[in-house]
């Protein structure tokens, strides 16, 4: 959500998988003009482990896929660049093997065996098409995909929608390519952007315009 408005820094860490990478994005996002946001991943004594070895659960999330490391910095994008970089590497565990470290999974398997294999395998599709869109939105030189894949993203996981996509370079694209069915500032009265439009006057919906 934060990496949709497109000028604040965003950075997914788990100092457990890669603790050079958590330090040099605390150093990008301590350098960067404005807004910073760093997620980290932080295990708990509440998820049933050897809190000794959360750091072996760190690095068995971001191997199974389940937890990704990112970084969407703006200043890329002002040179021409992907604000989006993708830090995982591919997984190489499946996210059960992740889920077996955890006392919390391993009382779900042993009390509702049926349901925990549901549940285990949609987090695993989940996981994978995780790691599949953060993959093709990090990818150079595909915007207007970039930005489909987001709407997608927002409508079926998120339940939202954005009115703009990740990547800022996409935006122009997209307006673009929607011209015939958009409306620009004089259909939107004191509003500068243009809108796409599937059926239905933005303007009304924003109370700015019959």
């Amino acid at each position: 959500m934060a990496m949709s408005y497109g000028s604040i820094y965003v950075a997914s860490v788990a100092l457990g998988a890669r603790d050079e990478h958590t330090l040099r994005v605390f150093l990008e996002a301590e350098s960067y003009d404005g807004p910073a946001l760093i997620i980290a991943y932080s295990h708990c004594i509440a998820h049933g482990i050897e809190m000794s070895l959360g750091m072996r659960d760190q690095k068995a999330a971001v191997e199974s896929g389940q937890w990704l490391l990112y970084r969407y910095d703006p200043r890329r994008a002002a040179d021409g660049g992907n604000p989006l970089q993708l830090d995982s590497p591919a997984p190489r565990k499946k996210v059960r093997e992740y889920f077996d470290l955890e006392g919390r999974f391993k009382m779900l398997r042993r009390g509702h065996p049926a349901d925990s294999e549901t549940i285990f395998e949609e987090a695993q599709h989940e996981a994978d098409a995780r790691y599949a869109l953060f993959t093709q939105l990090a990818t150079p030189g595909l915007p207007i995909k970039i930005g489909s894949a987001l709407m997608n993203l927002t409508t079926t996981y998120l339940g939202l929608k954005l009115r703009t996509p990740l990547v800022p370079s996409a935006i122009a694209a997209e307006r673009k390519a929607r011209q015939p069915e958009t409306h620009g500032r004089r259909g939107c009265r004191g509003r500068g952007a243009a809108f796409p439009v599937r059926g239905a006057n933005p303007c009304r919906s924003l109370g700015t315009g019959a």
